[in-house]
């Protein structure tokens, strides 16, 4: 059982990042910007520009630590 719990945090994991360079793929080829990295997840990309004051990570990082608890986006950048 625990190695099926690794396996479907992994594939979680796996999909966040999928997430992250679709949703940022055509920002970047709109708008330019940083190229969206396919090793980051959305919790650290908004926990990275919270600590800038963008004003949309700010208010996407309140719900998701709600979900994922008080300072996840933050402790998940460079991981």
């Amino acid at each position: 059982m625990q190695r099926l719990k690794l396996w479907a945090l992994c594939v979680l994991i796996a999909l966040d990042q999928l997430a992250h360079c679709l949703l940022g793929g055509p920002k970047y080829i709109l708008f330019g910007g940083p190229t969206p990295d396919p090793d980051e997840t959305i919790s650290s990309i908004v926990g990275r520009q919270a600590i800038v004051g963008k004003r949309w990570a700010l208010i996407c990082e309140v719900f998701i630590d709600a979900l994922f608890g008080a300072g996840h986006c933050r402790s998940k950048i460079g991981t």
